[in-house]
């Protein structure tokens, strides 16, 4: 008879080989079930991909449609009627007149951003400029600074006869150092003229455009949007702060630093209280 020693040697030798072939067996089907895995990802995100394309080349065929081919277009004197109807029984001077641009932009892309200065400012401000330099008054005066003046100016401050209700104020260098005097009554208003805060000044005429009606934007979401007037403003002070923002839109557009531009889309105009009315911005 067979020796129970027998049958152990035995059974080892042929089950051995048995447990190798399934360890090896059960490792390469994980390995092909973790690279069927990795296959069906990469195939997901190609297929996404493809997708978000198509969806983007759609808004940028219908962001080259013109403004007028849609049923809720209107020419930017209509709208404006419109909108001042939306804000009887308000104060026309508190109904502010934004325009909205939609954007059509790679993932990834900056944000846009850039300022636009206005051919009529959103806010009349009252400025105060200390000169003693003829020339240079007489470009603060045409330039619409409020009120300009030299050592006589500081002496009535100095004696408190001048109200100070002022939004900015600059100085020629020649007067600046005269200005230590009256820095207490300046200071605390935020009028104090230096250099370190770009308010003394060789050109009076040139700051004044830089400053005067400057107002920044910044994109938000997929959209541009700024205030352009207000209901008190006229069409055609409206309309030229359009055309100014549209040409800001589109510089901040091209010096983008990216190898696929934003496309500037389809843009609305509307009242604190109006609807959004399509309308033509290029």
């Amino acid at each position: 008879m067979l020796s129970s020693n027998f049958f152990r040697k035995n059974v080892i030798r042929i089950s051995s080989p048995i447990r190798a072939f399934s360890s090896s067996s059960i490792a390469r089907a994980d390995e092909y079930a973790r690279s069927a895995e990795q296959k069906q990802r990469a195939q997901e995100r190609e297929l996404t991909k493809k997708n978000e394309q198509r969806k983007l080349s759609r808004r940028r065929a219908l962001a080259r449609e013109p403004a007028d081919k849609s049923p809720y277009y209107h020419d930017i004197h209509t709208a404006l009627r419109y909108l001042r109807a939306s804000e009887v029984g308000r104060s026309p001077s508190e109904a502010v007149i934004t325009v909205t641009s939609t954007l059509i932009a790679e993932r990834g892309n900056a944000k846009l951003a850039g300022s636009v200065n206005f051919p009529k400012p959103m806010k009349d401000s009252k400025t105060l400029f200390f000169t003693t330099d003829e020339a240079q008054a007489a470009a603060a005066k045409n330039a619409g600074v409020t009120l300009v003046g030299g050592p006589e100016l500081i002496e009535q401050i100095k004696q408190g006869e001048l109200d100070l209700s002022f939004d900015r104020a600059f100085a020629t260098p020649e007067i600046a150092s005269q200005l230590a005097p009256i820095a207490r009554q300046l200071g605390p208003k935020g009028l104090m003229p230096s250099a370190k805060r770009g308010t003394v000044v060789e050109d009076i005429a040139s700051t004044i455009s830089e400053v005067s009606g400057s107002i920044p934007f910044r994109q938000k979401g997929e959209n541009l949007s700024i205030a352009v007037g207000r209901a008190n403003f006229t069409d055609r002070e409206i309309m030229l702060n359009i055309i100014a923002a549209s040409r800001a839109f589109r510089e901040a557009i091209q010096t983008q630093k990216t190898k696929k531009k934003a496309l500037l889309g389809h843009t609305t105009i509307t009242s604190t209280h109006g609807p959004g009315i399509l309308i033509d911005f290029k």
